[in-house]
């Protein structure tokens, strides 16, 4: 592997540096990682290296050339690490040595009498230097530019290595976690003293152009998005949310309109895209409706777009459908929640887990009266949904049932969906204290319920209101013995004993004694539960 060019005069700073601050034993393995090959990709770019080294994992180390110190590593020790002293050897040459000045402190330096290999030619000029002033249109062609050099430089890497990502071809669209990082350290270092909230806009449409781009280029590839793993996807997505949420402060959508009609543009093209998306572009376009569209004027554009789309789209096609939910998003975040509604109506098939945005917002927003109404209109769709989404649903469900002047509404709506919810509707009972109702719940799911009634929630009314278990325990006891095992004549005889104690403490001894007479004379014929019956001590 080459070393691009760094001055004589900044070799040598750096490395007094590096032996001022990396304990020997450090030097000499990073200087044996460089040896090895490790260093399996450095590139200088301005006043940074950006390498990647090999340790039994990958680690992506960013050195600073001018300020040794402050070079970081992605291994456990952060900075002043092995791989950084690979990375410096790398560039420095093989072969130097600790030494002592004669002068003055000790201060270990390194033996400058190996030269470094003969230097390549310099690198020409980046083409395009973005500014804080813009354009956005100049930013992306920087953006591009560091995109493809980036991505270059890997493929270049993988091709002149010894290793091999197994399960993965050279012409596969596949990059490693550190691309992405490499990516956001340019726009960082090169927007490092620029102006907030320029710099955060400058970060996030850099975010913005590596999403849509990766969404491109499985457009081109016909690619499937299994190439990333979630978690990529995700830490992408929240470093967009970190950029975009630090760009909405009152106040600066008019200053900054320009720089955000780019956004709006990009999202556009993204959202409507036809392939599968790696990125939830309706999550971002939801962002833009609630912080952005807040300027009357702009909100009318983007509503008559929204509106033209839906005339030209094929009615019951996928770009039909995602204009509806763009729309109506615009609507309930303009506080049209009935126009919303009735856009929503208009598509024949919905999925419910795309509502739950619309009743998330309504239920941040305390319009109790408009929750129930969209629930109500989802009722029957709901039952076919995903147990996430149920779930979900039903919670949204128990914040109206909870704040709502007319809670009854709420429950009736969850005894529709039952079973479904039956977790959070049991939870919600027991919380506002309706003892009796829980148990009605219990006994009226109790043949179908696969994981039991809850210990916990069990032990909790024993202590409480003991009294209105009963009827559950009769019932419970019953389908029990009904089935005809040992193991659960065992356990009917558990329930039992305690229907015994909380009779006992009601003050109820004469109707147990009846009870278990009548009980122990109706089974009579079942040798195995009398004998269990004996050993429990119900019956002598």
């Amino acid at each position: 592997m080459h070393r691009d060019f760094i001055p004589q005069e900044k070799i040598e700073a750096m490395a007094a540096e590096a032996a001022r601050c990396l304990d020997p034993e450090l030097l000499e393995k990073g200087k044996q990682y460089c040896r090895k090959g490790r260093v399996e990709y450095a590139r200088v770019f301005g006043p940074m290296i950006y390498a990647q080294v090999s340790d039994g994992k990958k680690y992506i180390v960013q050195l600073h050339i001018d300020n040794f110190s402050r070079s970081t590593c992605t291994c456990a020790r952060k900075q002043l690490c092995e791989h950084i002293a690979a990375v410096f050897f790398h560039h420095y040459g093989d072969g130097p040595q600790p030494d002592i000045v004669s002068s003055g402190a000790d201060v270990p330096i390194l033996d400058l009498s190996y030269p470094p290999e003969p230097i390549v030619q310099p690198r020409k000029p980046f083409p395009v230097i973005p500014t804080p002033k813009g354009p956005v249109e100049q930013w992306y062609k920087y953006y591009e530019l560091q995109y493809r050099r980036l991505r270059e430089d890997i493929c270049t890497s993988l091709r002149s290595s010894s290793y091999t990502y197994s399960g993965h071809q050279l012409d596969e669209l596949y990059f490693s976690p550190g691309f992405y990082d490499e990516f956001s350290a340019c726009l960082s270092l090169q927007s490092e003293h620029w102006p907030l909230p320029v710099k955060d806009l400058f970060r996030l449409y850099g975010c913005l152009f590596f999403m849509a781009g990766l969404e491109e280029e499985i457009k081109e590839q016909g690619q499937k998005s299994s190439f990333m793993d979630s978690f990529q996807i995700s830490v992408i997505e929240e470093d967009f949310l970190d950029a975009f949420s630090s760009i909405i402060p009152a106040g600066l959508q008019a200053q900054y309109q320009p720089f955000l009609q780019k956004l709006v543009q990009i999202t556009h093209q993204s959202l409507f895209q036809k392939q599968e998306q790696l990125f939830d572009w309706l999550w971002i376009y939801r962002l833009l409706c609630m912080d952005v569209f807040g300027d009357q004027e702009w909100w009318k554009r983007e509503k008559a777009y929204l509106e033209e789309k839906m005339e030209k789209a094929e009615e019951g096609g996928r770009e039909y459908y995602l204009a509806a939910l763009a729309l109506a998003s615009l609507y309930i975040t303009g506080n049209r929640k009935e126009a919303a509604l009735a856009v929503l109506q208009k598509p024949r098939k919905k999925r419910v887990g795309d509502m739950l945005f619309y009743l998330e917002y309504l239920t941040r927003q305390e319009e109790w009266d408009a929750l129930l109404l969209w629930l109500r209109w989802m009722a029957p769709a709901v039952l076919k949904a995903s147990p996430g989404v149920i779930e979900k649903i039903c919670r949204y469900c128990i914040r109206g049932a909870e704040n709502s002047e007319a809670p009854e509404h709420f429950i009736k709506l969850f005894r529709f969906w039952l079973p479904h919810g039956f977790d959070v509707y049991a939870d919600y009972l027991l919380e506002a204290g309706l003892h009796r109702e829980w148990v009605e719940l219990h006994m009226s799911c109790l043949g179908r319920m696969e994981t039991g009634i809850d210990r916990g929630d069990l032990r909790y009314l024993e202590s409480l209101d003991p009294a209105v278990l009963i009827p559950l325990y009769h019932q419970w006891a019953a389908r029990l013995i009904e089935e005809k095992g040992r193991k659960s004549y065992k356990e009917a005889v558990r329930l039992l004993k305690k229907l015994r104690n909380i009779y006992g403490k009601q003050k109820r001894k004469k109707e147990w004694e009846t009870f278990i007479s009548r009980l122990a004379s109706y089974y009579r014929r079942l040798r195995a539960f009398q004998e269990e019956l004996r050993k429990g001590k119900l019956i002598s």
